[in-house]
């Protein structure tokens, strides 16, 4: 209870930043879908499902998030992830200047309303098949329906980061393991619940 109430006070205090990356391990269905469609053979498990970023920085109840859902929407990452039981860690990149961050995050958003890419999803299960190559999603090629991993890949990589794929290539997991196994990040946010 302790270390609840602590997280939920850090929380409260928790200041954003344009362009962080969120990123989120759901407990839904299609969470663990994602997490299995996505692991390779002999890779270890699967951490994270889904990754957003911050479009408008602040406090984490007011920061807004640009991710991929139904549509690719801007919104309130509080009110989208919180009480929901899906774990959530926020990153942030180092050495970059806080316009970048904006160019970035205004990146990001610019995928607003853009209907959400289904068709890769089936392409993700279909390369699944192959052990992950990326072979589906390549014949297939869909830049204008993205799902969540392309869109913070492509914000990212517009201005000359990468995440040790190629955008169209990157899986939330991909990104995951980058930035949590390089020194050009910092985690600011523990994977945990947001229950503040």
């Amino acid at each position: 209870m302790k270390k609840a109430l602590q997280r939920a006070r850090l929380d409260r205090e928790l200041r954003l930043f344009p362009g962080d990356l969120v990123l989120v391990r759901g407990n839904a269905l299609v969470s663990k879908a994602i997490r299995f469609m996505t692991r390779k053979s002999g890779e270890e498990t699967t951490v994270v499902n889904h990754v957003g970023v911050i479009s408008s920085g602040g406090l984490l109840k007011y920061a807004l998030l640009a991710e991929a859902r139904w549509t690719y929407k801007v919104h309130s990452l509080f009110d989208a992830l919180a009480y929901t039981g899906q774990q959530v860690a926020i990153y942030r990149p180092k050495n970059i200047s806080y316009e970048t961050r904006k160019l970035i995050a205004a990146r990001a958003a610019s995928f607003k309303d853009t209907k959400y890419g289904w068709a890769k999803i089936v392409l993700h299960a279909l390369d699944k098949l192959l052990n992950g190559a990326y072979l589906f999603r390549r014949l297939a090629f869909l830049p204008n329906r993205p799902i969540c991993s392309y869109a913070a890949a492509v914000a990212y990589a517009d201005y000359g980061f990468s995440f040790g794929v190629k955008p169209y290539q990157a899986q939330p997991d991909d990104i995951w393991d980058y930035v949590t196994n390089s020194d050009n990040y910092d985690c600011i946010r523990p994977l945990e619940e947001i229950n503040a």
